[in-house]
Formats: structure tokens, sequence, C-alpha cells
């Protein structure tokens, strides 16, 4: 596994998606300027690239700590595993509420693109 690769896709993608959360946040500022309504999808895109600037927070953590103690492919195996058990586990909607369930898919879906392109990594 190349470490450097690793590090830099991960602070792509990182790098995306808060750059994706500040412009829907200034979408979703102008429009309260406005007063404008905000449509359930722009809510949908903003619960969606905060759990994506959470999930690479973490996996980018997660790649620093495995480079400085030496141990990058066994912590990416082990978050991999992880990925996987809760991308089987996790509900798909198992709660009376609508919201509480969209962001429940939407945990899913980001969890799922960042499984994918950690797994790439550790193939290559």
């Amino acid at each position: 596994m190349n470490a450097e690769r690793t590090t830099k896709t991960i602070a792509a993608a990182l790098l995306q998606a808060e750059k994706n959360l500040k412009t829907i946040r200034a979408e979703i500022a102008g429009a309260f300027d406005l007063d404008y309504d905000i449509s359930p999808s722009t809510m949908e895109r903003l619960a969606e690239y905060q759990a994506a600037v959470k999930l690479y927070r973490n996996l980018a953590k997660m790649v620093a700590r495995g480079i400085e103690k030496g141990n990058l492919e066994e912590r990416v195996a082990d978050k991999l595993a992880d990925m996987q058990e809760n991308l089987f586990y996790q509900g798909a909607g198992g709660s009376t509420s609508q919201i509480s369930n969209g962001v429940t898919e939407i945990d899913r879906k980001q969890l799922l693109r960042a499984y994918g392109t950690l797994s790439g990594l550790a193939q290559s």
C-alpha cells in the first residue's frame, strides 16, 4: 500500500467534501437572508456533505496514525472490515421518523463511497 497515495487520495476527498459543505452552507445562508424557502433536497445535500466531511476527517486521522505507527495496512484492513460490517448490519429505515431514516440512508451512502475509495487504495 502506497502511504503517500493513500494520504493524497483521502485528503482530496476531504477537501472536496469540505468545499461542498461550505457551498451548501452559503446557499442556505443566502436563502435565509433573502427570505427564500429551503427545499428538502437542499437539506438532504447538507446532511450528505456533513456526513462526508465527518467520515473523511476520521479516515484522514486513521491514515495519519497508521503512517505514524507504521501499521497503515493493518489499520486500513481493520477499517474496511468495520465498514463492511456497518454496511451489512446498518438498518435501512427502522425508525418511524422519515428524517431519521433519511439520515441513516445518507450515512450509508457516504460509507459506501468511502469504502470504495479505501478498498481501491488497499488493492494498489
